[in-house]
């Protein structure tokens, strides 16, 4: 599972952290939550801090050579519109030809479904905005 910057950034809203809860500052005086509060807002800091150190360092690429070359693969079929060439690769290769043919025939169909399939492939491909890779990359 890939994790990337626009798939976590700003789980919380401005408006739900409290007035002028940001990045690095820090509430002074009383009143305000508990310490349930202060526990969940420094984990949403330390994972917004995580988030900013790998998006500036270039981001997480997979480590499996395959994967990296199947994810390139990908990406040049989606820049080609060769929609049956990228399902062909994409689905599980247990899946039935008919059902292959159908997930085809969904995204020939709906192409702003296939433009965003494709744009999210290309930014895992690249890794630039993809600060964590959550278990085995086979």
């Amino acid at each position: 599972r890939f994790l990337s910057s626009s798939s976590v950034m700003g789980k919380k809203k401005a408006n739900e952290r409290g007035s002028g809860d940001h990045l690095g500052s820090r509430k002074e005086g009383g009143g305000g939550g508990g310490v349930g509060d202060a526990a969940a807002e420094a984990e949403q800091l330390a994972e917004e801090q995580k988030i900013a150190r790998a998006v500036k360092s270039g981001g997480v690429r997979t480590t499996n050579a395959a994967l990296q070359n199947r994810l390139n693969l990908l990406v040049e079929l989606a820049k080609r519109n060769d929609i049956k060439g990228f399902v062909r690769v994409f689905v599980p290769h247990d899946l039935t030809e008919e059902d292959t043919a159908y997930y085809a025939g969904e995204l020939e169909g709906d192409s702003e479904r296939w433009k965003l399939l494709g744009d999210e492939i290309a930014l895992l491909a690249d890794g630039g905005e993809v600060f964590e890779i959550v278990g085995d990359q086979r």
